[in-house]
């Protein structure tokens, strides 16, 4: 009769726990849809600020406020200095180029505590380190993290974190787990036996075991200090995997919370602990599965098979002014710009002097669609998404709509520019050259890139292309084209890239971010070319769409054109 209670009493409580569960999800704590929700606002109006104890080394604290020298306490969290009370400003939102920035002086632990609570989502941000180091960690790595699926009080890891699941962001450690306060999840692993606080996820490991203590990750494909690094949680039921500079380098299954019941959802935290870090581009959306991520980093100390070169970090030139081209900011190519062709999509409207609103000889190659819905005109940029076309039935055999637009004019020789940001999707973002003619058709594609497709997110595809041209032009009856890849040293996606074109009767060179990376003798394009920008799916590219990443917008800030005086 014991036993039978006994298991009524455990089936109760799992009951309610569960019924627990279907309350926080229907109470709106968390509501996702698969259009990414912004959480960093200047206001920090998503979050509430936890502060723990400070180190008895913190100046200028309120008399009577409680320090200590030894932070890895647990207990008494009510000796920390509490809920919203962050007197010493160590999370503050900054501005950079008009975004905000989450700047972490990290002065005192603590973690900035989102007010809902997730399930079932990809976390996406961007990181980089700062210069200043705290006690307890002035002779110690620079630290922060990522906490998901937060429960509980505030306070019970070392009085500054909830119980959870720790994604740690750590000079070369970012990627490895922590289970804080209770909680634990399984790895795989190559050792048969686990290693207490040294098991190590290995995607091919034969062996699986139950963490609850420091896991390291595959890889360790962070950038250097001063560099931003891009990181992605993703979150369905108990498994979680997390992706570092678009490595994937640890997976989770069966994640329990301290109760022993899965742990498929709670708050997030961004840590404070002794180190001056920077957060941005911080948004989430609902996913229904786990993405395929590749476990394996690009290395660069030399290209890759299949690559021409790899483009280094240190070439690229910082503007000086706005009325010359990045890479000639002292106008040595003494060049002119050309206002009637130049665009810096600063109306709300498509300037229809310049552009069509559509490609008005091509429909788009299957599955894509062009179609106008996918073009918008604002913040001072052309922004090209997909199917935006609504109840428009599209042509046999499109399944998707994209956007492009198509100069009016057509321009021969001359340098190209535009500032662009590539969308972290399964769609090429372009910015090329080109005109259809009946025995004339070549192309020059300035960028021509898809940086989420796995194995892309640092490769640069340049080319150039003959179809056909007559007889005075080189003869040519057959398509040739000459393709080159190169690795650029970050994942393109991240931020906004500055593309160039210098096209000349002797040679072309293509550049990005003011460096020249190619250079080509110019022996056939002599054809006068329209320009061109749009987004779509190529099957060349491995560049098939996903109906789960349909919200990502290819964002384009101007395209300027300059000639030499004849």
């Amino acid at each position: 009769m014991k036993f039978i209670t006994l298991v009524i009493l455990a089936a109760t409580t799992i009951a309610l726990a569960s019924c627990s569960v279907v309350d926080e999800q229907r109470n709106g704590r968390y509501q996702l849809s698969d259009k990414w929700l912004p959480l960093l606002d200047k206001e920090l109006s998503k979050w509430e600020v936890w502060m723990g104890v400070p180190h008895a080394s913190v100046k200028g604290l309120p008399y009577g406020t409680y320090t200590t020298n030894n932070m890895n306490v647990h207990g008494q969290p009510e000796r920390a200095m509490g809920l919203n009370n962050d007197v010493k400003k160590v999370f503050e939102v900054i501005e950079e180029r008009g975004n905000p920035v989450l700047k972490i002086s990290g002065e005192v632990y603590g973690g900035l505590t989102t007010k809902a609570s997730y399930g079932n989502y990809h976390l996406t941000m961007e990181v980089k380190w700062g210069q200043k180091k705290w006690e307890p960690r002035l002779d110690k790595k620079r630290d922060s993290g990522v906490l998901f699926h937060c429960q509980g009080a505030h306070g019970a890891f070392w009085r500054a974190w909830k119980a959870c699941q720790e994604m740690q962001i750590q000079e070369s450690d970012f990627g490895d787990y922590i289970p804080l306060a209770g909680p634990s999840g399984v790895i795989q692993t190559a050792t048969e036996k686990p290693l207490p606080n040294n098991n190590k996820y290995d995607p091919d490991g034969k062996y699986k075991h139950i963490i609850s203590g420091y896991s390291h990750a595959s890889s360790e494909p962070d950038l250097p200090n001063g560099q931003w690094n891009k990181v992605d949680i993703y979150a369905v039921d108990d498994k979680a995997v997390f992706v570092v500079n678009g490595v994937l380098v640890m997976a989770i299954e069966d994640s329990k919370g301290a109760n022993g019941l899965p742990l498929t959802f709670g708050q997030l935290q961004i840590q404070s602990e002794g180190a001056e870090v920077y957060y941005r581009d911080i948004n989430i959306k609902r996913i229904n599965k786990l993405p395929m991520i590749s476990t394996t980093p690009l290395q660069l100390t030399r290209p890759p098979k299949g690559f021409t070169a790899n483009i280094p970090a240190t070439e690229f030139i910082n503007r000086q002014n706005q009325q010359f081209p990045l890479s000639d900011q002292q106008n040595v190519g003494n060049w002119t710009l050309r206002t009637d062709l130049t665009d810096e999509f600063n109306e709300s409207e498509i300037n229809t002097q310049r552009w069509f609103p559509n490609n008005p000889y091509w429909k788009g190659r299957q599955p894509t669609y062009f179609d106008n819905s996918n073009v918008s005109f604002k913040e001072g940029e052309a922004i090209f998404r997909v199917n935006q076309h609504g109840d428009l039935p599209l042509p046999e055999g499109y399944t998707h709509s994209a956007g492009f637009l198509k100069s009016k004019q057509r321009v021969l020789y001359g340098y190209f520019e535009s500032e662009a940001k590539l969308m972290d999707a399964p769609w090429v973002s372009g910015f090329w050259l080109t005109m259809v003619e009946k025995d004339w058709w070549t192309e020059i594609d300035i960028a021509e890139n898809c940086p989420c497709v796995d194995g892309q997110r640092q490769t640069i595809n340049s080319n150039v292309h003959v179809f056909r041209a007559p007889a005075d032009k080189g003869n040519v009856k057959k398509h040739f084209s000459k393709p080159k890849k190169y690795v650029y040293p970050k994942e393109l996606q991240n931020e906004y890239h500055v593309w160039g074109l210098e096209w000349t009767p002797d040679f072309i060179r293509f550049y990005i971010d003011g460096y020249m990376f190619r250079e080509i003798i110019n022996t056939h394009w002599h054809q006068a070319l329209a320009i061109n920008l749009n987004n779509e799916s190529n099957k060349w590219f491995n560049a098939i769409p996903d109906d789960n990443r349909l919200d990502q917008e290819y964002r384009v800030k101007y395209v300027r054109v300059w000639q030499k005086p004849e």
